[in-house]
């Protein structure tokens, strides 16, 4: 005889002897019926023989049976004659119950209206938004469990634990037989909506108490974080043996972020320090924080600065980012001559290192607070002014060869940035490089040595033998300004193309980047004198020049800029920094 005929057979016999013990013992479980479903099936090939192999030995296994330990029904069959038992004999006030999902092909599930926990066992299942609806309409039910795979419709919907416990509509579900000692992370498409609920399970689950937490937010089906509460050492104050740290990030509003608070402390989860990462953006009522800055040592991070810094330091800078966006914004300028406003603006800060600090001199927050700024920051904060102008810019880092003390050529690190835009009013459409470092420089005057030479030079470098016979507006200088990808490599010499690759992308409109960027750069045309000179006549008006001194102030910023004469050469007067 084959398996398959003794397993039937046996199966048969066995079921008929204890049916009788099986009605009593359904009969008296009118809470709960468990029901353990061994699916010889899924055996692996290694378990199968050693269980099946000798049919003799096989034959004493009992194949359907009382389990007095566990208090379970267990079989190697599901069929008609157990399930036609339960029909029969199954009160309908069970409450928690666990069968093969074959058993509702036969009984209707609304039959059992105050089950409140159900187990389905045998294959896994597809768990989809309409299945645990049609469930939770037709019953109390508080608490699924089977082997399910979470259908992708129910994903933005849900609390998921671990991705085997999922929050969804107060029903828990269990996805898996495992489980694991601690709940600490979570997955919500909506976070600050449902921390309460996430807090609540999972301190229930660890027995009342949450070291820690992990909650991500469910982004185009990837998973970023959002809210990271643990107790950690803080090195900032060593006296402090542990302290209660919560991280937030991705927190869309002042609003959400107040509630996160408060809904840690409802928990009793004493918060010491609260590090909220931002975006370099504008927050409604940002104000409203300031009641968190009192309460707790309250530190905010923003975009890619890796540091973290008050809540004053974050609103000076917004202030001043505005201030400078408004001013921008109020004359009412073409794409290229907002650009030009910008550049002007922050090439007005003086080039000058922080050795003490060297990141101070690369932050705006630091630039703004300071007034000190290198190459970095010039580049950042430059960007993210043009970010919020609407306009794409990139931070890209570069190598300049240059003389060191010893006269030989080394190489330093440098940044800068390139913008992309369309003027229609100008017809300059395209990806354009800017240095504002190096147009930075600050009181240039022109000089005639004792040979009647003139020479450009900045004050600090004027010597007794030189007689200065001219002084130039500290924003004269458009050497590096609007450089289009066919003369890059001329004017900044020794230097690669730009890697856009590695660029850090400023995007104000969030639309993805162009493959050919590279092809577009080098194919962007170099501006017309004349419009040049139109655009700066347009800017430095807008900035407040007197009209009728405009003319003056131009051919000063051509004559500096070596468009007047060939023989002109600032770039050895205005050191590279």
């Amino acid at each position: 005889m084959t398996i398959e005929g003794v397993i039937q057979k046996n199966y048969y016999n066995h079921f008929n002897e204890i049916k009788d013990e099986l009605i009593k013992y359904i009969e008296n479980h009118k809470k709960s019926l468990l029901i353990d479903f061994v699916d010889y099936d899924n055996y692996t090939y290694e378990q199968y023989m050693e269980y099946f192999s000798d049919i003799n030995k096989f034959s004493q296994q009992r194949l359907i049976s009382i389990d007095q330990e566990n208090d379970t029904i267990r079989t190697f069959r599901f069929d008609k004659r157990l399930i036609n038992i339960l029909k029969e004999y199954l009160s309908k006030d069970i409450e928690e119950l666990q069968v093969p999902s074959e058993f509702f092909d036969y009984c209707k599930l609304s039959e059992f209206k105050n089950l409140k926990k159900l187990t389905i066992i045998g294959p896994k299942k597809i768990m989809t938004k309409e299945m645990i609806n049609q469930i939770i309409g037709l019953t109390n039910i508080k608490e699924l469990s089977g082997e399910f795979k979470i259908a992708d419709d129910l994903k933005d919907e849900i609390i998921n634990f671990y991705n085997i416990k999922f929050l969804y509509k107060d029903i828990l579900v269990n996805c898996s037989s495992y489980n694991p000692e601690k709940i600490s992370s979570a997955v919500s498409s909506n976070p600050p909506k449902d921390i309460d609920k996430i807090i609540s399970f999972s301190k229930e689950y660890n027995g009342g108490e949450l070291d820690s937490l992990y909650v991500e937010k469910n982004i185009n089906n990837k998973e970023k974080r959002v809210i990271h509460y643990s107790i950690d050492k803080d090195y900032e104050t060593p006296n402090f043996d542990k302290i209660n740290l919560l991280i937030l990030e991705r927190v869309d509003t002042v609003e959400d972020i107040l509630k996160i608070e408060e809904t840690f402390e409802k928990h009793n989860l004493h918060i010491d320090k609260i590090v909220l990462y931002l975006e370099n953006k504008n927050y409604d009522n940002i104000d409203k924080l300031k009641k968190l800055d009192v309460k707790y040592k309250f530190r905010i991070g923003y975009e890619k600065t890796g540091q973290e810094i008050t809540l004053n330091e974050f609103i000076m800078m917004r202030e001043t980012l505005n201030y400078y966006k408004n001013m921008i914004l109020e004359a009412n300028l073409s794409p290229v001559e907002q650009i030009m406003y910008a550049y002007d603006l922050i090439k007005s800060f003086e080039y000058q290192e922080n050795y003490e600090k060297l990141s101070s001199t690369r932050t705006i927050h630091s630039i703004v607070k300071d007034g000190k700024i290198v190459c970095a920051g010039y580049s950042s904060f430059f960007s993210q002014l043009l970010k919020e102008l609407g306009i794409e810019c990139y931070d890209v880092s570069t190598t300049v060869p240059r003389l060191n003390k010893e006269g030989k050529i080394v190489k330093y690190g440098h940044a800068r940035c390139i913008a992309h835009f369309n003027d229609k009013k100008y017809g300059i459409n395209g990806y354009y490089a800017f240095d504002p470092t190096w147009d930075s420089a600050h009181n240039i005057v022109k000089c005639v040595d004792e040979n009647g030479n003139e020479e450009f030079k900045m004050t600090r470098n004027i010597t007794e033998k030189d007689n200065v016979v001219k002084s130039y507006d500290n924003l004269s200088l458009y050497r590096y300004f609007l450089i289009s990808g066919q003369i890059y490599q001329k004017v900044f010499e020794g230097e690669k193309m730009p890697d856009f690759k590695s660029a850090e992308h400023y995007n104000p409109n969030n639309y993805s980047i162009d493959d050919d960027i590279d092809t577009n750069f080098v194919n962007a045309e170099r501006i017309e004198l004349t419009k040049f000179i139109q655009i700066l006549r347009n800017v430095k008006l807008s900035e407040g020049y007197p009209e009728d001194q405009i003319n003056d102030v131009i051919n000063d910023i051509l004559e500096v800029n070596g468009f007047k004469s060939s023989s002109d050469k600032l770039e050895e007067v205005v050191q590279k920094r």
